[in-house]
């Protein structure tokens, strides 16, 4: 195509308001994870997209420890993570649970925490690395850590940090570059 995005449809609304949540999307399925709706949310409703770009009906799936907002959220290898966060303070904790072959989210296990809790920070995924980059206290720092294939995350390192503080921003990776 030729970039334009096309007029724009409503599908199926998931089951409860929130804002300042994530979403990701895997195999074929768009999760929907925590936020804040009259108080921090810990759940994760899950619904297949359809060919014609609809969204089939929610599900509810297995919650996840400590409800929270502000939060970072990345699938990378069939495992679905919950990344640092707000929840009346902020959070620098690492939650992981694998999606089984039927959308499902498994039991959450905590991994390695990052060294600086923050909140309204980016995390992406790139050549089996974990980072998170900035956030809330306005941090310009990013740490990364490598992504076992158990799902675990590894040690956390410091690496380059950016220019400008930030926070409430998104980050991508591509081609070897950090966005």
């Amino acid at each position: 195509g030729n970039g334009r995005v096309g007029a724009w449809t409503s599908s199926t609304s998931f089951p409860t308001e929130r804002h300042e949540h994530t979403s990701v999307v895997y195999n074929g399925y768009v999760y929907i994870i925590g936020g804040y709706s009259s108080g921090f949310l810990d759940d994760v409703q899950f619904a297949p997209i359809n060919a014609n770009g609809t969204v089939g009906a929610w599900i509810a799936t297995t919650s996840f420890p400590a409800a929270r907002n502000r939060h970072a959220s990345v699938v990378y290898n069939g495992y679905l993570y919950v990344i640092g966060g707000y929840n009346g303070t902020a959070l620098n904790d690492v939650q992981y649970a694998p999606i089984n072959a039927e959308a499902t989210v498994g039991a959450w296990t905590g991994t390695t925490s990052f060294t600086t809790a923050r909140y309204d920070h980016a995390s992406v995924v790139y050549n089996g690395y974990l980072y998170v980059i900035g956030g809330g206290g306005y941090p310009n720092d990013v740490q990364y850590a490598p992504i076992n294939a158990d799902g675990t995350i590894g040690a956390w390192t410091a690496t380059t940090s950016f220019a400008t503080l930030r926070y409430g921003h998104t980050s991508v990776a591509q081609n070897g570059y950090l966005y």
